[in-house]
């Protein structure tokens, strides 16, 4: 799958102990990775510890609305000793925009019925795997009438179909 670069973290004072044997600190970097990356869906990020203040890249883990991903965090210095180390940090998956998704559903869904139409579903980004299903609603704002509607995600490239139930 393709990696998806999402953000740049600045972690501040994230280096810790004592100057012969200084270290990362973990749960510092772990929590910076999720505040840097999608709050609202990224948790349980876990990353080797202890880490060295010298280490340069890592590899943690994550869960994003339920399925596990390989996070990539590329680890630098910064230029003045009181911001800390900055971070890249990747999410090594191909990520699906359901935003994006339900904008494109909606248009469809109101052509198809003759009627303005808003979809709306829980997840804002989702990991790229065929067969899943995003668990939506349509409404259709003349009558406000509202269904579930069904988006299946067909293959790794974000290809989906729908099925508007009543």
């Amino acid at each position: 799958m393709a990696r998806q670069l999402i953000a740049v973290a600045i972690l501040a004072g994230v280096a810790v102990g004592c100057a012969d044997d200084p270290e990362l600190d973990i749960a510092a970097l772990e929590n910076s990775i999720v505040e840097a990356l999608l709050p609202a869906v990224v948790e349980g990020v876990e990353c080797p510890s202890p880490l060295a203040v010298e280490t340069r890249e890592i590899s943690c883990t994550g869960s994003l609305e339920g399925v596990s991903v390989d996070i990539s965090v590329g680890i630098e210095t910064a230029a003045h000793a009181d911001i800390g180390v900055l971070a890249s940090v990747g999410i090594d998956a191909a990520l699906l925009d359901v935003d994006a998704v339900v904008v494109d559903a909606a248009a469809r869904l109101s052509d198809d019925l003759g009627a303005d139409v808003v979809v709306d579903c829980p997840a804002p980004v989702v990991v790229i795997e065929p067969d899943t299903v995003l668990e939506c609603t349509a409404t259709d704002l003349d009558t406000l009438t509202v269904r579930p509607l069904e988006i299946t995600l067909l293959d790794g490239d974000g290809s989906w179909e729908m099925d508007l139930f009543n």
